[in-house]
């Protein structure tokens, strides 16, 4: 369990209380309880929420700990365009592929360990960026991934050329795309040069 994960279930508990612990207090918490999986720590929360009787003391917390395994049971897979419902994506840094957990979904849950790191944006700041030929489920017939994909090109031109390599197919869709609006440009252009010269016409 991560200090974030535990601080917003002990956030969940002050709240239901209407107690606040000291900075202190949660220092020496977090220390006692972050070799617990984030599931445990919910489920020991859960139980003296049931319970309601008074604001638990960190000796309770740990006896009931004991009753409650830190193993997660596996869900169900639920649909995620992220990691294609496996759980975590690769990340490359320096050709070097690091596995995180999907940030989109929950299938990792009983699958792959809370100590796996999980994605999030700070990843890219130190130069990490998810590899595409991974976890990306394209379909050229999209129109909102070929929107994306056409973002991509304009804002990352070195990602998009990886992906192309696997799905040369949304280029030519691209491409297509690309045509049409410049003949439609051309096409507003001739409109207004026929408009601008009929207004001269006009004028006389």
């Amino acid at each position: 369990m991560n200090q974030s994960e535990f601080f917003t279930t002990i956030q969940r508990l002050e709240n239901s209380f209407g107690k606040q612990m000291s900075d202190a207090q949660k220092d020496l918490w977090f220390e006692k309880l972050k070799s617990w999986s984030r599931h445990k720590f919910s489920k020991v929360i859960e139980l003296i929420l049931e319970d309601g009787e008074r604001f638990p003391v960190l000796g309770s917390v740990i006896k009931l700990g004991i009753q409650i395994s830190d193993a997660i049971p596996p869900k169900e897979r639920q649909p995620c365009d992220l990691c294609n419902m496996g759980g975590t994506i690769t990340a490359i840094k320096n050709s070097y592929k690091t596995t995180l957990r999907c940030p989109s979904c929950g299938n990792w849950e009983g699958r792959y360990s809370e100590k796996i790191p999980i994605w999030k944006s700070d990843f890219i700041d130190k130069g990490y960026r998810i590899d595409p030929d991974v976890y990306l489920v394209l379909d050229h017939t999209d129109e909102m991934q070929v929107k994306g994909m056409n973002l991509i090109q304009s804002m990352a031109p070195k990602i998009f050329d990886m992906i192309m390599k696997k799905h040369p197919q949304f280029e030519c869709v691209l491409n297509q795309k690309g045509k049409i609006k410049e003949d439609k440009q051309k096409e507003e252009v001739r409109n207004r040069s026929l408009f601008q010269d009929d207004s001269r016409e006009n004028s006389f």
